[in-house]
């Protein structure tokens, strides 16, 4: 064969192949060569054959020397590098084309290799899950085999993170989630001590799209950059590029979940990874079912012991919520509901706050493993009251975890009544005392840290308990609207933002001494369009809040097709009202009382102290993240002979325009604060020294661009600004900022005032 022939070679052949000579040089490659290296067919010619194969494989393709005529092929697995220097292994058939060519044939070994790598992992992981099927129901006791678990997981699957969330409820009113056990492969940084994973708000924290597909029983396997910002922004600085999360259900209820996470690289997760784990979350589910089935069991046996040993009295079962798991008939009796009815309420339903207090307080000595006897005042459904007397006993698990208390009730509200009688007659003064200073601690507990929003949200937590709902919209009355506080259930569509308080379709329906009204199997378009809801056959009730007979908001529910509302929930709604109305009235003269507290009565900017809390708050912002920051110290000049020439009042008015002109001309971002007399503080938020410079500059101008006129007389206002900035050369506090700035103040003062000078 003449070298002219070997295109011969490359032609026969469907898979990648050179011409060589016997040194090593490329003479010929064809398409699927070039298409492998990623070279074009005229860079390989230009190199050779010790270019393409990894150094220590050189002596593999020296033994052609040693290749026999009959017959002419030698085959051998190689390391070839690309043109971007990745390797790749192949197996190359050497065949001796004439006496110093040389045909070489690649055939890629990459496909084969990942199949083998994939059923490696798959044969590891079902290996892993038998496993755990085997331990999880050969033990009881979770922190032994938990954690052996998740460390077989995690090592089959090759992943850099394993970890078991449990969901819980806060209050019986918000679902939290926990994290509870995790596995880390080598150099891979732990999150259980993180304190951002207990008691994490799905929703609060912006993971509806997590809860809701966990929720629904479907798997979330994603790479993090492809998940809602608010997902990105809690999984990224856990180093988490892709995440597999797989929900764990018990008696058909979201538990919790279990996740995997990749932090090494993204990775995509294959249908066998996603199936094969899924069954270890189902094994995880029926291990922690088992389990609550056996705590349950023991709370039986538990109950019927005390059954028998208070025979005559109520005994009742609550959770670590005070939510009821068990009522027997006399406890429903006492507590003034139907039989059968006591099971999923909360005690709360029945107790003022402050004897709820006391509830809480001796449920704290519960989880320390105390048993105690106590007295609570409760409310019955007809609004009589009623005193008990309850001897608590705690209810653990078989981990010493607290779940709860067994609780038996005596009624002792004759004995209460006489005893009360007795006291009044003897001590009058001493009740009154008493009386006036529970009053004065109650009305203390209702307005204590109390926000609009965190009122508009217990208004709505509240409803629900007495009145069920599969939606509900809270509007508070503003200015002639009816405008949107608060909302719930509302997951496809949304009530509207704003509606006039008479509106022509409900002006007959809000007359003075209307009360609460609701229609069923809702059927007008017009009342359908002012709802945004689309399904005729809906049951509607609005509730009027009022407060000193005044229409300040209003609450409308919503049920679904076939869930209409009975008149005997009316009552109950106009029950609420007048308390939800007192907790909204209250809220908003909160609201009013903190903004006051923050800002400075003459001038309405900040106060001294509101304007350092803002000022350090912003610098360690502009620390933690490398960014600018400056802020200017302003006195204007000779305000003192204002306000001896024309009186304070005179100059408490100047000094509200000159506020008023100052912050006109900063950005909204900026913040400005007055510390005293008529000296001011502004902060400038990613703002450079040359840039605060200019903004400062601006001020003056603003001041002394035109004179205020007072009483006929015209007034000139003047200032000196220090400026001081952040440096990157030096660390610095608020205290040093604002020393630089109020030096660089008195140097402008110094140089006859209105002027800038840097700090």
């Amino acid at each position: 064969m003449s070298e002219a022939h070997h295109p011969d070679f490359l032609d026969q052949t469907p898979y990648p192949a050179f011409v060589i000579r016997r040194n090593g040089s490329i003479l010929a490659a064809n398409a699927p060569a070039c298409a492998l290296l990623l070279y074009s067919s005229e860079q390989l010619p230009s190199l050779t054959i010790w270019d393409l194969i990894a150094p220590e494989q050189h002596a593999l393709f020296q033994q052609t020397d040693q290749l026999p005529h009959q017959p002419p092929v030698l085959a051998h697995e190689w390391l070839m590098l690309d043109s971007q220097q990745k390797m790749i292994p192949v197996n190359a058939t050497i065949t001796r084309l004439q006496e110093d060519l040389l045909g070489i044939e690649l055939r890629d070994l990459r496909p084969i290799k990942e199949s083998r790598k994939s059923y490696q992992r798959q044969s590891a992981i079902l290996r892993a899950v038998a496993d755990a099927s085997y331990q999880l129901f050969r033990s009881a006791q979770p922190d032994e085999v938990i954690p052996q678990v998740l460390a077989q997981l995690g090592e089959a699957a090759d992943v850099s993170r394993v970890y078991l969330f449990e969901n819980h409820w806060e209050n019986g009113a918000r679902l939290l989630t926990s994290q509870r056990y995790e596995w880390c492969a080598e150099g891979i940084e732990p999150q259980i001590n993180n304190p951002n994973l207990q008691n994490f708000d799905y929703l609060e924290r912006g993971f509806t799209h997590f809860y809701e597909t966990l929720q629904r029983g479907e798997v979330l396997a994603a790479k993090v950059r492809d998940l809602p910002p608010a997902e990105q922004a809690e999984l990224a600085p856990q180093g988490i590029l892709s995440i597999l999360a797989l929900p764990i259900f018990i008696q058909r209820q979201f538990w919790g979940f279990i996740g995997f996470d990749e932090c090494r690289s993204e990775r995509t997760w294959k249908p066998y990874e996603v199936d094969t784990l899924r069954t270890a979350a189902n094994l995880l589910g029926a291990f922690f079912e088992r389990r609550k089935t056996e705590t349950a069991l023991r709370a039986s046996e538990e109950l019927y012991r005390l059954l028998i040993e208070n025979q005559g009295l109520g005994v009742a079962l609550v959770d670590d919520q005070e939510n009821f798991l068990f009522a027997n008939p006399e406890t429903e009796k006492l507590f003034g509901v139907s039989e059968g009815e006591m099971v999923g309420r909360n005690l709360s339903e029945f107790l003022p706050p402050d004897q709820m207090q006391i509830v809480l307080e001796q449920t704290a000595l519960r989880r320390k493993g105390f048993r105690s006897q106590y007295e609570v005042e409760i409310v019955l459904p007809n609004q009589q009251r009623r005193i008990l007397s309850i001897h608590a006993t705690p209810h653990f698990d078989e981990q010493g975890q607290f779940i709860g208390a067994f609780g038996v009730f005596n009624d002792i509200t004759e004995q209460k009544r006489m005893e009360q009688r007795i006291r009044n007659l003897l001590m009058i003064e001493q009740s009154h005392r008493r009386e006036s200073e529970a009053l004065r601690e109650a009305i203390s507990i209702l307005i204590h840290d109390l926000s609009s929003q965190q009122a508009a949200q217990q208004v709505l937590r509240g409803l629900e308990k007495i009145i069920p709902y599969d939606r509900c919209a809270l509007y508070l009355e503003e200015n002639g609207k009816f405008r949107l506080a608060a909302k719930t259930g509302y997951l496809t569509s949304n009530p509207p933002e704003t509606f006039p308080v008479y509106h022509p379709l409900l002006s007959e329906y809000f007359k003075p001494n209307c009360g609460t009204w609701f229609f069923n199997q809702l059927q007008e378009q017009n009342l359908l369009d002012l709802l945004r809801e689309n399904t005729p056959g809906i049951s509607w009730m609005v509730i009027p809040l009022k407060w000193n007979n005044r229409l300040i908001g209003l609450l409308w529910l919503v049920r679904d097709v076939s869930h209409a509302f009975r008149p005997a929930e009316t009552t109950l709604a106009e029950t609420f009202a007048g308390p939800a109305a007192l907790s909204i009235q209250n809220s908003r003269l909160f609201t009013q009382a903190r903004r006051l507290a923050k800002v400075d009565a003459l001038t309405g900017l900040l106060n001294r102290r509101s304007i350092f809390e803002a000022g350090e708050r912003e610098l360690l912002r502009a620390q933690r993240y490398a960014e600018p920051f400056s802020l200017l110290v302003i006195d204007l000049d000779h305000f003192k002979a204002v306000n001896d020439r024309h009186g304070h009042l005179i100059g408490d008015v100047l000094l509200k325009k000159v506020a008023r002109r100052m912050k006109s001309a900063l950005r909204r971002s900026d913040l400005i604060g007055r510390p005293g007399g008529d000296e001011f503080i502004i902060l400038l938020v990613r703002t450079t020294a040359q840039e605060a410079v200019l903004t400062a500059e601006r001020l003056l101008g603003a001041l002394r661009e035109r004179p205020y006129r007072m009483n006929g007389a015209l007034h000139r206002i003047t200032a000196s600004i220090g400026v001081a900035s952040v440096t990157e050369d030096a660390p610095t506090t608020l205290q040093n900022l604002i020393h630089r700035a109020d030096e660089a103040m008195y140097a402008a003062k110094q140089k006859g005032g209105n002027q800038v000078q840097q700090g």
